[in-house]
């Protein structure tokens, strides 16, 4: 049931009441009718946290994601750095015969390894930005439901609040026109 409905059904209550003679503006109610709606709203306050412990059971399984995937690029990325490492030695191993290609490979070597630890470094950094692009992401979108959520929430209760009010209101303006009725005829 939704709370437009709820409202409704709470008016209809009200308006349906019987009043009671002699006890200042007090009124009989259908309380099995009263008693299902207080029970639709608990259910739809109880679906609402659900949702809100669900959105961050969410968060927290897109998270552990981000950080499997950034693991995995991380491993990945040393992999391919030792590949790589591994070739530059072969390659330095074959050209150790000569004193001149010596000189050559060793430049070469290290010129190889200097790429493949700078290509493991970004590649690891592409990773971690991923990674926290990701996290980012997934907690602005939760926190832009959970704000709905809240908006929802304030204005279920808000509405809920004035229509109180207005039946609260109507109570007074009972007792108040029974106290008026009372005094103006103890005064007579």
């Amino acid at each position: 049931m939704e709370l437009i409905e709820i409202l409704k059904e709470l008016k209809e209550i009200n308006n349906s009441g019987n009043k009671l003679p002699g006890f200042k503006g007090k009124m009989m109610m259908d309380g099995d009718r009263l008693a299902s709606i207080i029970e639709h709203l608990s259910n739809s306050f109880d679906s609402g946290l659900n949702e809100a412990q669900s959105i961050i059971t969410q968060k927290d399984s897109i998270i552990e994601q981000a950080r499997l995937e950034a693991t995995r690029i991380k491993e990945a990325a040393n992999n391919v750095a030792e590949e790589i490492n591994s070739n530059a030695n072969h390659v330095r191993q074959e050209k150790l015969s000569d004193s001149d290609i010596i000189k050559e490979a060793n430049e070469e070597s290290q010129k190889i390894i200097q790429d493949a630890h700078t290509q493991s470094k970004r590649i690891n950094e592409d990773a971690q930005k991923k990674a926290y692009l990701m996290i980012n992401d997934s907690e602005t979108r939760i926190k832009d439901q959970k704000d709905g959520a809240d908006r929802y929430t304030k204005e279920v209760l808000s509405s809920l609040e004035e229509r109180l009010a207005e039946v609260l209101g109507q109570v007074r303006r009972g007792l108040d026109s029974i106290a008026t009725t009372s005094s103006g005829t103890t005064i007579a």
